[in-house]
């Protein structure tokens, strides 16, 4: 940008201004040169849209040329007036109207041209925009119900700049890769086979050095066929004294629990208790109570989840001290041709061994036929 003035008697000067982004020189036709006190060598435009140049003590040139670091003239007029983009007022400020992204992308400079000379000088450093909008993030979709064992995903929008991190969480806890869980750049978490603890509320947190912006997602289980969490262990036990046996199951719908003994079904009575209740995660909790044991309530006891998406079992048995005790055997229907298994519900504590017979005759242990434990025959 260049002007000129008069200054004492008879004396004509004319000056060239260079705006550099992070100083302002002056320089005068005789070669004398001044420098404006600015350091910072970036621009920062937050609140205002103004790129703001020195102050100077005269008043400023009216002619100012802003390129891009790509070499193109900007759109800008005279001193003063507004262009489209880009616009240089009477003070030396550039205007942009309405900072987008791309306009952060170039670094800003301005050349002065001597008035005699014809002379161009650019600024030696260019200046920069740090363009900042407040961040906002949405997730898509913000709630999904999915059958177990199917694949499921969130994806993480992000708005505003700058965005540093991009952080997942799954019920305050951050989120990693894993065998069924992949991240696809920070903004996709992808499930690739649903399990009953994918459940849950899902955050995307987005951040930067002034801010952190975030929104939540939940996943609900669809269909899940059941599931024992938790079961018991095989005990041995006095006659006389109480046991209790506790199952618990997952599934959805909620499933129903069911109670046997040696494979006959178990109901309540003046000794047998069953409590069954949902806790808040929606498991089923079944608890068996048995009081004053006798030798005859030894044996396998089995719990069975079921819904109608699918069934589980887990079995345990107790032993109760005392003689031996055969459960009565009912008849049995075989299939010609087909393999059949044969159980000798037996109790007390301890067995020494079980013994087969058929016809009168005792069953000796024979190829083709392999004994299991508690007296169980297989052909």
């Amino acid at each position: 940008m260049e002007y000129m003035y008069a200054r004492g008697e008879g004396e004509v000067f004319q000056e060239s201004l260079r705006w550099l982004g992070s100083s302002c020189e002056t320089l005068t036709i005789a070669g004398a040169l001044a420098v404006g006190n600015f350091a910072r060598n970036e621009v920062t435009l937050q609140d205002s849209d103004v790129i703001r140049g020195p102050v100077f003590e005269t008043q400023p040139p009216s002619t100012v040329i802003f390129t891009n670091d790509t070499g193109v003239l900007l759109r800008c007029s005279a001193a003063g007036t507004s262009g489209d983009k880009f616009s240089i007022f009477a003070t030396g400020e550039l205007h942009i109207r309405n900072v987008s992204i791309a306009d952060v992308t170039y670094a800003y400079k301005c050349s002065t041209k001597h008035i005699i000379t014809g002379e161009q000088t650019d600024s030696v450093r260019s200046g920069r925009l740090r363009l900042r909008e407040a961040l906002k993030v949405t997730t898509e979709p913000t709630l999904q119900t999915v059958d177990v064992g199917r694949s499921a995903a969130f994806t993480c929008l992000v708005a505003g700049y700058p965005v540093n991190e991009v952080t997942w969480y799954k019920d305050g806890e951050r989120l990693r890769s894993s065998d069924s869980v992949v991240m696809e750049m920070d903004r996709v978490v992808r499930i690739t086979s649903v399990a009953r603890e994918d459940g849950g509320m899902y955050q995307c947190v987005a951040s930067n050095e002034r801010e952190t912006a975030e929104a939540t997602a939940e996943l609900k289980l669809g269909a899940a066929p059941p599931a024992i969490t938790s079961g018991f262990g095989e005990l041995t036990i006095y006659r006389g004294s109480a046991v209790s046996l506790q199952c618990q199951a997952s599934g959805n719908p909620p499933p129903q629990m069911l109670w046997t003994l040696d494979d006959l079904p178990i109901t309540g009575s003046d000794r047998v208790t069953i409590t069954t209740y949902r806790l808040d995660n929606g498991d089923v909790v079944s608890y068996l109570n048995r009081s004053n044991v006798r030798v005859e309530d030894g044996g396998a006891f089995q719990c069975t989840a079921r819904n109608q998406h699918g069934a589980a079992e887990h079995m345990g048995r107790v032993n109760v001290f005392g003689p031996p005790f055969i459960r009565p055997m009912p008849d049995i229907t075989a299939v010609a041709n087909k393999n059949l298994t044969i159980k000798c519900h037996v109790s007390g504590h301890p067995i020494e061994s079980v013994t087969w017979e058929k016809g009168g005759a005792r069953l000796p242990t024979i190829t083709g036929s392999i004994r299991q434990p508690m007296g169980c025959w297989w052909w």
